[in-house]
């Protein structure tokens, strides 16, 4: 594994630990420095889960993950016409970063899992 790929690979928790300490000591609302490392670091953990994807099976993921995106993007905004209310571009995206977070965090726990098992138990 090259060194580029094992750094996008183990950053994630240490950069959303980061965002949220300084955001946190900056705004010195723990809440809102949540919401705002969850919003930042999706993006970080959508590149280390491509990357994953990438090293243990071999597949290129990146084309998938962005029409997904555009996608769910596609979706929030119709809910959001549909139930009458402002439709709001800025919320859609909060939205869609911070349920990304939740899908490709899991996603990433568990390669990371797998990652683990492949490389100690079964040595290749």
């Amino acid at each position: 594994m090259k060194l580029l790929s094992f750094i996008i690979i183990i950053i994630p928790v240490f950069f959303t630990v980061i965002l949220y300490q300084l955001h946190k000591k900056i705004k010195k609302k723990p809440w809102k420095a949540t919401h705002f490392s969850v919003q930042v670091s999706s993006l970080v953990y959508i590149a280390a889960v491509s990357n994953l994807l990438y090293v243990l099976f071999g597949v290129r993921s990146i084309g998938n993950i962005l029409i997904l995106f555009i996608v769910g993007l596609s979706v929030i905004l119709i809910l959001q016409w549909k139930k009458d209310t402002d439709v709001s571009f800025v919320k859609a995206l909060q939205i869609l970063l911070r349920l990304s977070f939740l899908v490709f965090g899991l996603l990433y726990i568990l390669l990371i899992f797998y990652w683990a098992l492949d490389y100690f138990y079964l040595g290749t």
